[in-house]
């Protein structure tokens, strides 16, 4: 392969990594991680148990640190305005919210977390 082409998978790795326990409220995002070229498709999703509050966050990190915002969500098929317009997030059920691209680009690169509150 080269040097460019290597560059662009891991440039558009994307790395879904948490599972918080916080007095038995457990959240579980899945794939751990994602490695794909760009222009690709990517989905990532959490589910969340043991709480009766079904508000969902998702936010990312990007490499220099900086955590951004990205969507939440108030329960089943319900979510605030968001200035990201290249994910789209989806919720059919309460305690499970998914986040897909249909077209994956370089600035996408981050380590993506799901949580259920603000502070979690």
């Amino acid at each position: 392969l080269n040097a460019t082409f290597q560059a662009a998978v891991l440039l558009v790795s994307l790395l879904c990594v948490c599972k918080c326990f916080l007095a038995q409220t457990v959240i579980e995002q899945s794939p751990r991680y994602i490695a794909k070229l760009p222009e690709e498709k990517a989905e990532m999703s959490c589910t969340l148990s043991g709480t009766s509050s079904p508000y969902l966050y998702w936010y990312r990190q990007h490499g220099s640190g900086e955590m951004e915002f990205l969507f939440f969500s108030r329960g089943k098929g319900m979510f605030d305005d968001s200035p990201v317009k290249d994910f789209i997030p989806e919720r059919k059920e309460d305690l499970f919210l998914s986040l897909r691209t249909d077209s994956l680009r370089v600035n996408h690169t981050a380590v993506y977390y799901c949580a259920w509150s603000r502070h979690s």
